[in-house]
């Protein structure tokens, strides 16, 4: 080796460990466990990952024991991630009941295909599990995978020629006799395509499998894909498939359009075929139909689910449905409607992140998020005038890394439609909308229809579409309101006039928090303790060496004379007073105004008021209270009189903690009065904000 001598004898020691075993930066150990070079650090510190002890500062790790810990997780031998719920870590069959209409029969056969004590379950894999795997890891478990792929191959097509005899009155015939038919009509080519040269002789695995009814336009064939899949590599591949009702509520939305019943319609993403399904359902015709998608069997199921509801050109199906990366491979045609799911979280490679800041506005280095590629992709593509009906994460509208696509959708297009619809994908905690999109360059809202889960308006102002948040679960009343608020007369913000700090974050809460009182430890909040103005003692002690957790604020900040003490995470702001000097883990933060003069009891009142409570849900409709949220707040500037008659107000509150809820309520109800006669509200105003707000009032017990 070229310059070895100037090693010393340490360092050479350090280079033969290194060739001798393949080792891993701290950037590649964290790409290979999918989280964050920050979480690999915390790993290190409490010794959940080891790492090679080099003379430099340099974290590196042997490969095969990353892999190691890798296959610990997957298997569940390991909780590391499954318990910080990092989603490629999750491994295994789910049935996806809510894909389809639920028939009875059909759902039932799905259930009977993943239930692991089901005796059709049983049966197949009994008989599966003889066969030898020749390329079995002797260290893995012995059947890894229920469903191999090629095994899925073979089940999808079973139950494709069912329904295919079914939908076209012919007599049952098997999946071998019929394959061995060798017929060049459309169904034979596509099942010759999905079986991909399996041979003759296996094809009668699942020739018991129960013959599902056929249902025009159902999508059973993407339901049992889906279903025996295995989850970790549709959530890698960020593939979240859309049940029937959100399919169908999206398509009403724009089935009236002239985009629809004229123009070409395509889904960049088209998955098994449900969206073309529900379209030809709609009335549209094959001709103007088209579906791209990455995954092969996809592609083949969603030809074969058009070939079983009467489309019998093979040709045709070859052209408009095809296996590719829309992304990186652009398409030249354009369209008048583009429709879909388009996949969320996929993790990009360099070689893929270098084309796409080629291709893309949106696209980052430091990784790009899907959807955001796949819209300006979309609004590249369609005519002028055309529309995107899209099923996105509701971050879409909120987060700041998607400032880039809401800027980019401002500056080409209207916004038609926009639905709240909750968490609609099973097992996948994240608020979706339905949008529709008007490719206009206008950059209007007026006209736009709005639902809710109990409101159905149209907005009729336009609304200023900052790159920074979007919200348009207001009606033209909210918004009219809130701008009063945001421009309070005399007002002040917390912007550069407070100190923040986050709880206290442990690393392992299990080691180091205690239900036991000692003489070493101390209480320690959560915030499920905290409550308007006051907090509950909490059961849980802690023993308070900064150094040995893994992330903690200035001591001075818990020891303050005086703080707030807010939960991150709640349905309505919740601010605690503090003067004990109390320690909190970080679901409960720390907040220490200094406005000069200004009481921190009085920023406490209008924090915890129900105007402010209006004010941060309507304006960001998140359940996470962040700093900047916090720093935005719009605070009245009160006269000496007026602020020292709420602070007496809020001391006579705090000196009931112990009382009943009627007493602080009065009290409660009294701050509230003076806090909207300070912002200058009328009668009307404060009704919508009482309305509204009442509902969280529970949290001040």
């Amino acid at each position: 080796m070229r310059g070895l001598n100037t090693f010393n004898s340490e360092q050479n020691l350090t280079l033969d460990l290194l060739e001798a075993e393949k080792t891993l930066d701290v950037n590649e150990t964290a790409k290979k466990l999918s989280v964050s070079t920050a979480t690999i650090r915390n790993w290190v510190k409490l010794g959940r990952i080891k790492k090679i002890n080099t003379s430099g500062k340099k974290l590196l790790f042997e490969e095969h024991e990353v892999e190691k810990l890798l296959s610990d997780i997957i298997t569940g031998k390991s909780d590391k991630l499954t318990k910080r719920r990092n989603k490629k870590a999750i491994k295994g069959l789910n049935l996806y009941a809510d894909y389809i209409e639920d028939d009875g029969k059909n759902i039932l056969i799905g259930s009977e295909l993943v239930k692991k004590d089901s005796a059709l379950y049983t049966a197949i894999h009994t008989d599966l599990h003889t066969d030898t795997y020749p390329d079995q890891d002797p260290n893995q478990d012995q059947y890894p995978d229920p469903y191999p792929e090629k095994n899925i191959r073979i089940l999808i097509a079973t139950l494709a020629l069912k329904l295919y005899l079914q939908s076209a009155k012919l007599p049952y015939i098997s999946l071998q006799v019929f394959i061995a038919q060798n017929k060049n009509d459309c169904i034979s080519k596509l099942l010759r395509e999905l079986l991909h040269n399996i041979d003759i002789s296996q094809l009668g695995t699942y020739q018991n499998v129960p013959t599902p009814t056929f249902i025009p336009y159902q999508d059973f064939l993407g339901f049992i894909y889906i279903s025996v899949s295995s989850i970790s590599y549709r959530k890698s591949t960020g593939s979240y498939f859309t049940p029937i009702n959100i399919v169908n509520k999206l398509l009403d939305s724009v089935k009236a359009s002239t985009q629809f019943n004229n123009g070409n319609i395509i889904d960049l993403c088209c998955g098994t075929g449900n969206f073309l399904l529900a379209s030809l359902k709609r009335g549209a015709s094959i001709e103007r139909l088209y579906g791209n998608d990455i995954d092969e069997i996809s592609v083949s199921i969603a030809k074969l689910n058009l070939c079983i509801n009467g489309i019998n050109n093979i040709n045709t199906l070859n052209e408009h449905i095809r296996k590719v990366d829309s992304l990186l491979n652009r398409d030249t045609r354009k369209y008048d409607l583009v429709i879909g799911n388009p996949p969320w979280g996929y993790v990009y490679s360099e070689t893929e992140i270098n084309k796409l800041l080629n291709s893309y506005k949106t696209a980052s280095k430091k990784g790009s998020e899907s959807y955001d590629l796949f819209m300006e992709l979309s609004l590249n593509i369609i005519n002028q005038n055309g529309l995107i009906a899209y099923v996105l994460p509701e971050a879409i509208l909120n987060v700041k890394a998607h400032q880039k696509i809401r800027c980019f959708i401002k500056n080409t297009s209207s916004i038609k439609f926009v639905s709240y619809i909750g968490n609609p994908f099973t097992g996948v905690a994240c608020p979706c909308i339905l949008i529709v999109l008007k490719k206009d360059g206008e950059g209007s809202t007026i006209g736009c229809n709005i639902e809710t889960n109990n409101l159905r308006f149209t907005i009729n102002k336009n609304r200023d579409l900052s790159e920074e948040y979007w919200n348009f679960d207001l009606s033209d009343e909210d918004v009219d309101c809130l701008e009063k608020l945001t421009n309070v007369k005399n007002g002040f913000t917390l912007k550069n006039q407070a100190d923040f700090a986050l709880g206290i974050v442990t690393g392992a809460n299990k080691k180091y928090i205690s239900n036991t009182k000692n003489p070493q430890n101390e209480m320690i909040l959560k915030g499920s303790n905290l409550h308007k103005y006051y907090f509950d003692n909490s059961n849980s002690y802690i023993h308070f060496v900064p150094n040995t957790f893994q992330q903690v604020a200035p001591i001075e900040m818990y020891r303050a004379k005086e703080k707030l003490i807010y939960r991150f995470i709640c349905e309505a702001p919740v601010f605690s007073y503090d003067a004990n000097q109390t320690l909190s883990l970080n679901s409960a933060n720390i907040l220490i105004p200094h406005v000069t003069g200004i009481s921190m009891k009085y920023i406490l009142a209008i924090l915890n008021s129900r105007t402010i409570t209006y004010w941060c849900r309507k304006k960001y409709n998140s359940v996470k209270l962040l700093r900047s949220h916090i720093e935005e707040i719009p605070f009245p500037t009160p006269s000496s009189e007026e602020q020292n008659t709420i602070v007496k107000l809020v001391d006579n509150l705090l000196s009931l903690e112990n009382h009943c809820t009627l007493d602080k309520t009065t009290l409660y109800n009294e701050i509230e009065e003076h806090v909207m006669r300070l912002y200058n509200l009328n009668n009307s105003e404060k009704e919508i904000i009482n309305s509204f707000s009442s509902q969280f009032d529970s949290f001040l017990k």
